[in-house]
């Protein structure tokens, strides 16, 4: 994906180093930053780093150049990361809070802003931004342009932001097309081999891959949204006369942290209210402890039943009404022959033989 980069140098930063740092040494750190190339495992580690250095801002609240130098910078380096909850902190806070109003309106961007929104699925705010811009720049025609397409999207219906047990650090909305490069740096080899999914080789491939999954009518696709850190992950629903078949994943930085089982449950609502779903099936790889122990947490059973091979370290699972086994083995079979699903299953006596933990 276009997004993968080697890193070209070898200073690692701790969040720490931000707290003895001056202006001027931030921004030499932050123009060096500008200059490399970072790749998918640092970068977590620089969005933490730069939250860091953006509470040390907000607390010096300064209006200098060199402050505006070092927002610039550290904006430039949020958008390369789709880093949307941190441009949208620097937006409101740093800049309209603190800077001057000759360099408030130097370096606000409503449109970067009205971006960050947009790409979060926060149709609402973005279209507060870019219709509030409007009213001191009228003629200014990409904020029409932006306007336009975010008022298609909020004549679309909308996931609710709410899940079970009214969660809200984390939400769910539409995969776009526009999530290319988000996506890319969440997507990795671990993850392609613990959830068997595509190998992307090039942007192309995506956008080919993206825009087949939305000719499924059956399929609804979601990006996992965390309110502090944006995107991570991915969650995908079918249901086919009632009867449901999910998947998700998570980023490497984000994994085993509880999101994932709050994702589902906000999927499996959604399944359950708008897509008439009655019950959902999974499936998980043997050797794939981690989601063995989520699912099973959201209510999911393990079922008595194998796939043939090459494809034997496949698990099923079933969420729903009491049924007998050979009900579940017949639904399932036809649920996987719905979705044109090269296995096919048998009933396996023997399951508890290696079984997961």
């Amino acid at each position: 994906m276009s997004v993968v980069l080697e890193s070209t140098h070898d200073k690692n930063f701790n969040v720490s180093d931000g707290q003895s740092l001056q202006l001027e040494q931030l921004q030499e750190v932050i123009t060096l930053i500008n200059t490399v190339s970072i790749a998918k495992s640092q970068r977590f580690q620089y969005m933490v780093w730069l939250r860091e250095i953006s509470i040390i801002l907000d607390c010096k609240k300064v209006g200098t150049p060199l402050y505006s130098k070092i927002i610039h910078s550290m904006l430039t380096i949020a958008k390369l990361l789709c880093d949307w909850p941190l441009i949208i902190f620097i937006q409101k806070n740093l800049i309209k809070t603190h800077q001057k109003k000759s360099l408030l309106e130097k370096f606000f961007d409503a449109l970067l802003l009205g971006e960050a929104y947009f790409q979060l699925g926060l149709f609402n705010l973005s279209m507060q931004v870019l219709e509030s811009q409007l009213l001191y720049d009228p003629k200014n025609t990409k904020l029409y342009h932006c306007r336009h397409a975010v008022m298609e999207k909020l004549q679309k219906p909308r996931i609710s932001e709410q899940g079970r047990g009214g969660n809200n650090e984390i939400y769910l909305t539409p995969l776009q097309a526009y999530h290319l490069e988000s996506f890319s740096w969440q997507y990795s080899q671990s993850v392609m081999e613990l959830c068997n999914l595509c190998d992307f080789r090039c942007d192309d491939e995506w956008l080919g891959w993206f825009d087949d999954m939305q000719q499924e009518m059956s399929r609804t696709l979601f990006a996992v949204v965390h309110r502090e850190w944006g995107i991570i992950g991915c969650v995908s629903l079918q249901v086919f006369d009632g009867i449901g078949f999910f998947y998700y994943w998570l980023g490497e930085d984000f994994q085993a942290c509880g999101f994932g089982p709050k994702a589902v449950n906000l999927l499996l609502d959604y399944g359950y209210c708008t897509m008439e779903m009655n019950c959902c099936y999974a499936k998980v790889y043997q050797h794939n402890i981690p989601s063995h122990k989520a699912i099973k947490k959201l209510g999911f059973e393990m079922l008595p039943f194998s796939a043939l091979p090459p494809y034997e370290n496949e698990v099923f699972y079933y969420l729903g009404n009491k049924r007998t086994n050979s009900v579940l083995f017949m639904e399932l079979r036809r649920l996987l022959r719905y979705m044109d699903s090269a296995l096919d299953i048998l009933p396996n006596q023997c399951f508890n033989k290696n079984k997961p933990a």
